[in-house]
């Protein structure tokens, strides 16, 4: 078979490979990895065919469009993807102690590197595939519920979920590709009323299955997301108005929703009893948000004794009475995160690898934003660069009251994702010269 047609072939299989990744990522357990390793697998193919065929990066285009600084981009990509493995390695060189665990979820962005190199050097445009399978994946997770041993996690069979999956994960899971559907939604280039009553479903679903998880991980991001909808409505030309009309449909639907809905309502309600009755110089009962004011103070206390080295996942039990502890957390808040984690991403790494963990969070959550603020600002290829900017503020958001990327799934799933997208939107628009370097 002739090279050009094995690579177009190759192609299209990691296409699909992309576009299935997310539909079952909450219905099958194992899919996520299971399509990473495929599409990375199929990433190196296309690398390999490519170096021996000699084509050109970016062939459509009729000269390059990477800059000088681009290589700095690139770089740090690989690094930013390499550091969850990274944290890990020299927190346990520090301290001598050497367990493999640690390595099954950071060791999933490690593998989208060769995913990200191939979509960068063959600009494939991803969102083809994924303004399908995005609104399919909230209507598929809604159909196939009925037929799934569903979760019933923490003995509370009212909260929607899927067996392998918490209702935290699932509700912020949900929500977030429920709000990817109205970005794509208003894609100018697609006027099929099946594309865009498929993405008002796929919206309707995600919603509504984040709330039936009864899950509040991620609603912050709600009217954040709405205010940007409408300060990128393009009927909002002038600014003052943008901003105004962007406020009051963020603000007015979060209203709008509480009113309506006695989860909402309910779980709204609760954080803010909480809030009122969290102490901070005596012990606290254990409550939902009263716990996490904790797990934050704990995880501030633990990391300030160990900064460099870390903890690993229970090197601080020997420490959860300390005075410093006891003042406000009672027993059940000091050995819940022995288990569970301190249900922030940026505490548990902090804790867990010290120095290294923070920084390794801060990268890959803030090296991408920045890869889809830069494209959106410099109007390259807009849409891919505003579903990353939402995706990762919707992760952002879910990452304050949990730990988003500790399973090997949810790992799985933002690697594919983050890499597609970064890999996109950095090799350039498809027919401009222009690039984000």
């Amino acid at each position: 078979m002739p090279i050009n047609r094995t690579q177009r072939y190759t192609e299209y299989a990691l296409l699909g490979v992309l576009g299935l990744a997310p539909i079952f990522a909450l219905t099958v357990r194992g899919w996520t990895t299971l399509t990473l390793v495929l599409a990375a697998v199929l990433s190196i193919a296309l690398l390999i065919i490519g170096r021996k065929s000699n084509n050109k990066l970016n062939q459509n285009l009729k000269e390059p469009i990477i800059k000088s600084n681009a290589n700095f981009w690139i770089w740090l990509m690989i690094i930013t993807l390499a550091s969850p493995v990274l944290a890990i390695l020299i927190s346990q060189s520090i301290r001598h102690d050497w367990v493999w665990k640690a390595y099954d979820a950071p060791m999933r962005f490690l593998v989208a590197i060769p995913l990200f190199l191939c979509i960068y050097n063959r600009n494939i445009q991803v969102m083809k595939v994924w303004q399908w399978s995005f609104p399919l994946t909230g209507i598929i997770t809604l159909a196939l519920l009925p037929h799934l041993a569903l979760g019933g996690w923490s003995g509370d069979t009212t909260r929607v979920t899927t067996s392998f999956v918490d209702p935290l994960t699932f509700g912020h899971i949900t929500l977030t590709f429920g709000l990817l559907c109205l970005f794509i939604f208003n894609n100018k280039e697609t006027k099929s009323w099946v594309w865009k009553i498929l993405n008002l479903f796929g919206v309707a679903a995600g919603i509504y299955l984040s709330i039936k998880s009864g899950s509040r991980t991620g609603w912050i991001a709600l009217p954040i997301i709405l205010i940007i909808w409408g300060l990128t409505r393009p009927w909002l030309k002038h600014p003052i108005a943008a901003i105004s009309i962007a406020l009051c449909l963020g603000l007015g639907t979060s209203l709008v929703a509480y009113n309506m809905s006695n989860i909402i309502q309910t779980r709204v309600n609760e954080s803010i009893q909480d809030i009122k009755a969290y102490k901070w110089d005596t012990q606290n009962g254990f409550t939902s948000v009263g716990a996490r004011l904790s797990f934050a103070r704990m995880g501030a206390y633990y990391f300030s004794l160990r900064p460099l080295s870390g903890w690993g996942d229970q090197g601080y039990k020997d420490h959860i009475q300390d005075p410093e502890i006891t003042k406000f957390a009672d027993p059940i808040a000091q050995r819940f995160p022995l288990a569970a984690g301190f249900h922030n991403e940026f505490t548990t790494n902090a804790v867990h690898y010290g120095i290294w963990g923070l920084l390794s969070t801060a990268l890959v959550f803030f090296v991408p934003l920045m890869i889809f603020l830069k494209a959106y600002r410099r109007r390259i290829k807009m849409q891919v660069a505003l579903i990353g900017i939402i995706y990762m503020i919707c992760e952002l958001a879910s990452s304050m009251t949990t730990e988003v990327w500790n399973l090997k799934f949810t790992a799985a799933l933002s690697a594919l994702i983050v890499a597609s997208l970064c890999g996109a939107l950095l090799s350039g628009p498809n027919t401009s010269k222009k690039n984000i370097s």
